[in-house]
This record gives C-alpha cells, sequence and structure tokens, in this order.
C-alpha cells in the first residue's frame, strides 16, 4: 500500500458508513464507473484519480469540522435583525 492510499484510508475512518457511502457514490459518478475506497481498490487508481480522492475526502472532513461554527453564527446573528424576506427585481443605481 502507498503512502497516497495509507492517507485516504486513514481518513476515511473520521466517516460514517452513510458518508464514505455518499463519497464513493459521487466519485463513481465522476469518473463514470464504480469507484471502491477499500485498500485494494484504491491500489488500482492512477495518481491524479488518488489526489481527487483525497481532496474530496478532505473537504467533507472540513465541511464537517466547521458545520458546528455555521450553527453558532446563525445563532449569535439572531440579533442583528436582518431581513426575512427576499425580494427579486432590479436595483437602480441613482448617479446624481
Amino acid at each position: 500500500m502507498n503512502g497516497f492510499t495509507q492517507e485516504i484510508t486513514g481518513k476515511l475512518n473520521q466517516l460514517s458508513l452513510k458518508e464514505r457511502e455518499m463519497i464513493t457514490s459521487v466519485l463513481s459518478t465522476h469518473f463514470g464507473k464504480v469507484c471502491g475506497l477499500s485498500p485494494a481498490a484504491l491500489a488500482l487508481l492512477d495518481c491524479s484519480a488518488l489526489e481527487i480522492i483525497n481532496s474530496t475526502i478532505d473537504g467533507l472532513i472540513l465541511t464537517k469540522s466547521s458545520v458546528p461554527e455555521l450553527d453558532e453564527l446563525v445563532i449569535d446573528s439572531d440579533h442583528l435583525n436582518l431581513p426575512r424576506k427576499i425580494y427579486f427585481g432590479r436595483v437602480e443605481k441613482n448617479n446624481n
């Protein structure tokens, strides 16, 4: 098992089974073929595919670690009296 495969396998341990299944599905769609995440399946892939898989997993882990912070921001912004409605249309600039 090469270093990249070991790194990916280690990161996969941080994900739930559902998240691993989601990653597998997304990567299979991206590569146009069934993509397994076992060490044996990863060993069959070239370096560029492993980089994509590694980056995808990194992104998911980063997102998971940021979600609590996002929840706190939403709670903290309640006092800001932000608009609750969305309006569509054109904003005309006044050139005076």
